[in-house]
């Protein structure tokens, strides 16, 4: 009788532990799934962004958004290894968005700009970098200056 209740008590111990390990494996499956549908989202299908250089100033780049779901669109600028934004705007819900993003006032590093949706994201690390020390003639007079460029990382 002790030998029947102790392999008793084994099947529903295996029960058991089988029973949890399908539980918790069909959790891991929904929460996979879950967080492919969240990242597969294709943000070209909501919206696309287009980034140009100013004409008149190049330190400034210009940022063209086709917003075709009419989604509230966000964008950031931040440091590319610290996310403390240093810049953040509400563009609205309008199907053409467009802004100027300057970046004269910030000391050499690498950036990142987001822009961001509902339903999709988009990310560009961005350069800023100073180089040789120029002479520019502004006004009719010679002025030296630090050039400065900007660089579109593909990442």
């Amino acid at each position: 009788m002790i030998k029947s209740a102790s392999m008793i008590l084994k099947g529903a111990v295996i029960l058991a532990f089988i029973f949890c390990t399908i539980s918790r494996i069909e959790a891991q499956t929904s929460s996979t799934n879950d967080s492919k549908r969240k990242t597969t989202k294709n943000a070209e299908n909501t919206f696309k962004v287009t980034l140009s250089e100013d004409e008149k100033n190049p330190l400034n780049l210009k940022v063209n958004i086709t917003n075709t779901l009419k989604e509230n669109v966000k964008v950031y600028l931040r440091k590319r290894n610290d996310f403390t934004f240093l810049f953040e705007k509400l563009l609205g819900k309008e199907s053409k968005l467009s802004m100027t993003l300057e970046f004269a006032p910030l000391e050499d590093d690498e950036y990142t700009f987001v822009v961001k949706t509902e339903n999709g994201f988009f990310l560009k690390n961005v350069s800023l970098q100073s180089g040789d020390l120029a002479t520019i003639r502004v006004n009719g007079k010679d002025v030296m200056t630090i050039n400065r460029t900007i660089t579109l990382k593909d990442e």
